[in-house]
């Protein structure tokens, strides 16, 4: 008889966790509290964010995956950058936020970059914007209205960050030095994909109707990121907008 206190006392404090793995994605119901969705398999694993073990890798790629590389989602559209670990670099423009999207815009010759310094490991990365242009000014060489860019040393990016930054124009996107370019209508929701290849090249991917894909070679990054208006030179800016921003290992 005087176990049954205690015994009601445990069960009053006991809170199970929910199971990882559920599926989740497109169309799908969100993560539950305390888990994100991994965009490596589209499964919901414990949220290193909230002081838990990270999502766990894809079975069969933990032998390819390299040392400190947690897929994982980087920006989520809708939320507060700087709540998510980025900066804003700019001489001016906005950041506005609504409905999952983050909306970048710049006017008057304004410089405006999303940055998250020592955002994945240089070795071996992919990277997943997506997201809309809805209106950009263009590019010159080494200067871009939208500009993806897979290294950044401040405050524009080096000579290296901008031969293989990517440009995205209203119809057409390729990488900073002039090398490779396609002709391809972007004013849509898009997925961007960047990939550090394993003969330390760098390979682009957009999807929209279809997927198309330009490849350059060398490419070394610091393992930081910036996205959005990258110069002050006249009549390149912008308006982006992002729904989000994943780190895939492959």
């Amino acid at each position: 008889m005087q176990w049954a206190p205690a015994v009601v006392l445990l069960a009053g404090c006991y809170a199970p966790l929910a199971p990882e793995g559920a599926p989740c994605g497109d169309g799908l119901r969100p993560c539950p509290t305390g888990q994100m969705c991994n965009p490596a398999d589209n499964r919901c694993y414990a949220d290193p964010q909230n002081g838990t073990d990270g999502p766990k890798p894809v079975d069969g790629a933990s032998a390819d995956t390299p040392a400190g590389c947690v897929a994982r989602r980087l920006l989520t559209g809708g939320v507060d950058v700087t709540s998510q670990g980025w900066t804003v670099e700019r001489t001016g423009g906005t950041v506005t936020y609504a409905n999952g999207v983050t909306t970048l815009t710049t006017s008057g010759n304004a410089r405006q970059l999303l940055v998250l310094r020592n955002a994945f490991p240089p070795e071996r990365w992919l990277l997943e914007v997506t997201a809309e242009v809805v209106q950009s000014g263009g590019h010159t060489p080494s200067n871009a209205a939208i500009a993806l860019m897979a290294s950044f040393h401040d405050p524009v990016g080096d000579t290296d960050d901008l031969k293989r930054m990517v440009f995205l124009d209203e119809n057409a996107w390729g990488f900073g030095d002039g090398g490779v370019s396609l002709g391809t209508a972007l004013k849509l929701l898009a997925t961007y994909r960047l990939e550090r290849t394993s003969n330390g090249g760098i390979k682009v991917s957009v999807t929209t109707s279809g997927t198309t894909s330009i490849t350059a070679a060398p490419f070394t990054t610091n393992g930081s990121i910036a996205i959005g208006d990258q110069t002050t030179e006249a009549g390149l800016d912008s308006t982006f907008r992002i729904t989000s921003v994943d780190l895939m290992c492959p």
